[in-house]
């Protein structure tokens, strides 16, 4: 499935859907930050039907990690300004 994220941090992200997954549902994801994609396994950690769901990342590699790291913080401090 193709969805827009909402928000993101190191420690998971929110996806905008409105075919919700079931809390505890085991996910794999590819994000699209800044041309780079960032793979990634999680888990189903909130679920507003019809309108998206809440992702805790479980498993990163370190490359991946570490490119998520810098682009949160590249963004934390746009929005600090």
């Amino acid at each position: 499935m193709r969805t827009a994220t909402d928000e993101i941090s190191v420690c998971g992200c929110y996806i905008e859907t409105m075919f919700t997954m079931d809390i505890g549902t085991n996910v794999e994801l590819v994000l699209s930050l800044d041309g780079a994609n960032i793979h990634a396994a999680g888990t189903i950690a909130t679920k507003y039907p019809q309108v998206g769901n809440g992702i805790d990342f479980q498993n990163m590699n370190a490359a991946d990690s570490q490119t998520l790291s810098d682009f949160v913080s590249r963004h934390q401090q746009d929005q600090a300004i």
